[in-house]
């Protein structure tokens, strides 16, 4: 084939291509009755594969505006807590997203001793059953980082000038098993939250300027139990505490209770009570119409530390096991809690 038939067929060819209807991507309305055959997956799954997070914040801080003494008169100089936030985390993890109602279809097993002196069974309904909420878990990888905050500074009203702390540094942070549910609460304006996760940090160090109160914590770690070997009941004997044998046996650390089951004898409890971390704006009740952020975070789990220092004195180990709090309450600015 010569070359004048060589360029006849390719023109030929390029023509049957172009004349060839391609499909484009393009959005298309469907009818009813192609809605009807679409069929959705459940969720959505987020991954990160060695992705890396920055954290870079000057001058971040919280500021107690019109701060009031404690017979409530202005001081004149708004209290204050700042300081220059810095990190970087290591994500290698996958997360799955879902919006849907809460549903747990086994009944839970309490043991009742408002019968009569002998103690029963009952099956009760999860408190949450039916509340709408927006999860979002991790089903594996971890989160690894370091985090500080420096130059951590308050106003002292007794001195009337500024005060600088010091500094506070984690390293070696990881985080595992990580869940949370956000949901509203029942007849009011707020949040609502049920969260969890297996936490450990190599080291938490808070320093002066001067160095001179230097707050060494190692070996932290955060979940529902820890197996190894216990601390004593007491503090007699100089026993070395193998804190290498410590070691996380099950489950995860908790803020909210996702239920609560308070049992008193010789009265019928009705039912289950849900206790989630809440955030929520209130009005004063001592003060008027002051507003204040009102959280209350309920917690259990078990906290276990392998050793905490100051000044190069070891204090020794710290071991929190079987922690359950129903009650938690925390205010900005506060309201003279307990008075």
């Amino acid at each position: 084939m010569n070359v004048r038939a060589q360029l006849l067929v390719l023109a030929a060819f390029a023509a049957i291509l172009f004349f060839i209807p391609f499909p484009a991507p393009g959005l298309e309305e469907l009818s009813d009755r192609q809605l009807s055959r679409v069929t959705a997956q459940s969720g959505l799954t987020l991954g990160a594969d060695q992705g890396v997070f920055y954290l870079d914040a000057i001058g971040l801080g919280f500021r107690d505006a019109g701060t009031l003494d404690p017979w409530g008169t202005p001081l004149g100089v708004d209290g204050y807590l700042c300081g220059d936030l810095g990190g970087i985390f290591l994500m290698d993890t996958e997360f799955i997203m879902d919006i849907g109602n809460f549903l747990e279809q086994d009944s839970i097993l309490v043991q009742d001793d408002a019968g009569g002196g002998t103690p029963v069974l009952r099956s009760l309904d999860h408190p949450l059953n039916d509340t709408p909420m927006l999860f979002l878990s991790q089903t594996g990888g971890s989160i690894h980082g370091t985090f500080r905050v420096t130059d951590i500074s308050t106003w002292d009203h007794g001195a009337g000038a500024e005060g600088v702390l010091g500094d506070l540094s984690l390293s070696g942070l990881s985080v595992s098993s990580a869940r949370i549910a956000f949901f509203a609460p029942t007849g009011g304006a707020g949040i609502r939250v049920l969260t969890g996760a297996v936490v450990t940090a190599e080291t938490i160090r808070f320093s002066t300027l001067a160095q001179e109160n230097d707050l060494l914590v190692s070996g932290v770690m955060l979940g529902n139990s820890f197996s190894g070997t216990p601390l004593p009941d007491d503090n007699l004997g100089n026993a070395p505490i193998d804190t290498s044998s410590w070691a996380l046996e099950s489950g995860s650390f908790n803020l909210g209770l996702p239920y609560s089951y308070n049992d008193i004898p010789g009265v019928p409890d009705p039912d289950l009570t849900a206790l989630p971390l809440s955030v929520d704006v209130a009005g004063d009740r001592l003060i008027g119409q002051a507003t204040c952020l009102v959280i209350n975070a309920p917690m259990e789990g078990s906290l276990r530390i392998e050793s905490v220092s100051s000044k190069g004195f070891d204090l020794g180990p710290i071991a929190i096991d079987g922690l359950r709090l129903y009650k938690n309450l925390i205010e900005f600015p506060g309201r003279g809690i307990g008075h």
